[in-house]
Parts: structure tokens; sequence; C-alpha cells
């Protein structure tokens, strides 16, 4: 992978160019796998800066690289082995009392308990045909959706304060990620702005800069890298890479 360096905030640091979004974050999963083979505890490795674009890049590569990532996914209850334990009780004749009894020993997840907990309550009544009454149950599992819990993953983390003893890794430093740029076609126009007293965009972009250059300078442990394109789109190198070339 291409690789810059530049200087930001008196400190030189090198961004690392990919052509693809798939290759930038391959050579970031790369990165991260030889970073845990040496030790590294997964926890302390932070995915920073991440935009919609890389959500399902980033799905695809941890399943590849077999790297857990904490994304915003899914999972239906079916799919959850306690989950199918319970059906079993159900069809063991177990009753409401003894199913919730069973999850409060196992110390479930607060999100699965309470999906669970709402379908016995709206369907364990319904029907007094046993066949019927158990297929409901497993069609309604298959379709009750909960967020996943990863347990153990790496972090999406904002563009803030770091660990100093933390590993991570900007992804898109690209023009239109980092630093945000303010246009200044907001609903109060500039001029505007100054009569008022409050910042023009100018001083908001110069104000931006400087919090990403600080954040940047701050970090101990960093990769950064950027793409040129997506399949959808061509992207532009950030502006503070551009400016210090």
């Amino acid at each position: 992978t291409p690789f810059t360096k530049v200087e930001i905030s008196k400190k030189e640091l090198t961004v690392y160019e990919a052509n693809h979004i798939d290759d930038e974050i391959n050579f970031v999963f790369s990165k991260i796998k030889n970073l845990i083979l040496s030790g590294v505890d997964i926890s302390k490795i932070h995915l920073m800066n991440v935009k919609a674009e890389y959500m399902n890049p980033l799905y695809r590569m941890s399943k590849w690289f077999n790297i857990p990532v904490k994304l915003d996914e899914e999972v239906a209850l079916w799919d959850l082995p306690i989950c199918r334990k319970i059906y079993n009780l159900l069809i063991d004749g177990k009753n409401y009392e003894d199913i919730v009894l069973y999850m409060n020993e196992v110390n479930l997840k607060e999100d699965y308990y309470n999906a669970i907990i709402d379908v016995l309550n709206r369907y364990i009544f319904l029907s007094d045909n046993y066949l019927k009454r158990f297929l409901l149950f497993k069609e309604i599992f298959k379709h009750t959706k909960v967020k996943k819990n990863y347990g153990a993953g790496i972090d999406l983390v904002d563009l803030c304060d770091t660990n100093s003893n933390d590993y991570y890794f900007l992804l898109g430093m690209n023009q239109e990620n980092i630093p945000v740029i303010d246009k200044g076609e907001g609903i109060l126009s500039d001029v505007l702005c100054s009569e008022l007293g409050l910042f023009a965009s100018n001083e908001k972009n110069k104000l931006e800069k400087e919090k990403v250059k600080n954040i940047l300078n701050q970090t101990n442990n960093l990769v950064i890298t950027y793409k040129k394109k997506t399949s959808f789109q061509v992207y532009n190198p950030s502006l503070l890479i551009e400016e210090e070339k």
C-alpha cells in the first residue's frame, strides 16, 4: 500500500493510501491480525472515524479474517443457542415460571431477556393446540430481531481523546470525511453570523482542523488510511494531507 509522510502539528505521521476501500480495509485487518498474534488484547484495538461506506466492507472483512468488529448488527432470536434451549423447555412442558427462572439463572443479556419475555407474554397462552403453539413460537423466534452481542471485539470510536496504551486505526482520511468542512450554506449566512458574534464558516473550519490535528498529535499508536474510491464514488485525500505535502 503506497504511503505518504506528512507533518501534522509538528508530528510526522504516515498516511497509507489505498486504491479501493476493500484494499484499505484489507490492509488494516492485516495490521490488526499481526497485533493480535503479537499478544495485544483485542479490546485495546479501535477503528476510528468509521463512516457509512465502511459498514458492509467491514462486515465482509471481519468474517474473512475471523476478527469480530462491533458493528450495529441484528440477529434473530432463533439463531441464539439460549433461545433454542428455551424452545426445547417449552416442548418438554415447562411452564412460564420455569422458563423465567431458567433465564434468570443463566444471566441472559438484557436485550435478549426482554425480547424473549415479550414473545412469551404475547403468545404462551394463545393456543391450546400443542402443535400450533410450538410452530408459532418457532416462527416468532425466527422473525424477532435483537441487537447482536459481540462480547470481545473491536470497537468503533469517534475522533476523540484516546488512551495512550491502545491502538487506533483511522479509516477514511478523506476530504469528504475529515475534517468536517462547513461550506457556509446553513440557515445563517457568514455575514449574519459575523453580525451576531458567531463563528463564520472559515473560522469554524479553522477550529475543526486544529481539533483534528490535536487529536492526531496526541494519539500514540495510530495508523491512518484513506481510499481513492469505492465501487460507487471517487474520494479525495483529506485537506490536512494535501496542505502538508
